[in-house]
């Protein structure tokens, strides 16, 4: 009998996670200052972008943003290696950089969760408001149960507090808000497709050098 209740909860817990998102958001990145007015950075904006295409598919995804920093990255959750190359200069366009995601400790934070706190693109989102240690507000993550995300995938991405965060969620997010002394990052998705994604997809783009990031 304790092997079948076991295996019962195995299976639910399966079936919890046997629809987790596949497919395709665009997200539109936008800038705000202090008094939480939209502004125009193009420095910023240059580095960091305007918009933001993410693909996922059972603990892969891909990012890619028209950016200097980081357009674009590469995960998948059977290497546990974050890929990812930079627009600084056409030398370094051809070199792919990787993190070993469990290299990174996780950093300690605090956090609160308030259900049912927006609707984007018709989905009922919960919010994730992730403080430090000295209670000032860094990241804002909202994200709807509907578009799961299975945990396990990123059990081992203690790099950023991936782990740690995605656990908290278990789907992926449809805004993400980043708190930075001189002005905010908002990056929010305009569109969501639920499509399936070919493994092809999370091939690693050409590259001329190979090198870890330190």
């Amino acid at each position: 009998m304790k092997n079948l209740k076991t295996i019962i909860i195995l299976l639910f817990t399966y079936l919890g996670y046997s629809q987790d998102f596949e497919g395709k958001i665009e997200y539109q990145i936008t800038y705000f200052d202090k008094n939480n007015v939209e502004v125009n950075i193009p420095k910023v904006n240059q580095l960091m972008g305007e918009k933001s295409t993410f693909i996922t598919k059972k603990g892969k995804y891909k990012q890619i943003t028209n950016s200097d920093f980081m357009s674009f990255q590469l995960y998948s959750s059977n290497e546990k290696k974050l890929y990812i190359k930079n627009n600084w200069n056409q030398k370094e366009s051809d070199t792919l950089f990787y993190l070993d995601s469990s290299k990174l400790e996780n950093v300690s934070f605090k956090y609160e969760i308030t259900k049912n706190a927006a609707t984007i693109l018709g989905y009922l989102c919960d919010k994730l408001t992730v403080k430090d240690t000295l209670n000032i507000i860094r990241e804002e993550y909202f994200y709807s149960p509907d578009l799961k995300l299975n945990p396990k995938y990123f059990k081992d991405f203690s790099a950023f507090n991936k782990n740690k965060i995605t656990d908290l969620m278990k789907a992926v997010f449809l805004k993400l808000s980043y708190y930075y002394p001189e002005f905010t990052l908002s990056m929010t998705a305009i569109d969501i497709k639920k499509i399936k994604i070919s493994d092809s997809e999370f091939s690693l783009p050409p590259h001329k050098a190979f090198i870890e990031y330190q």
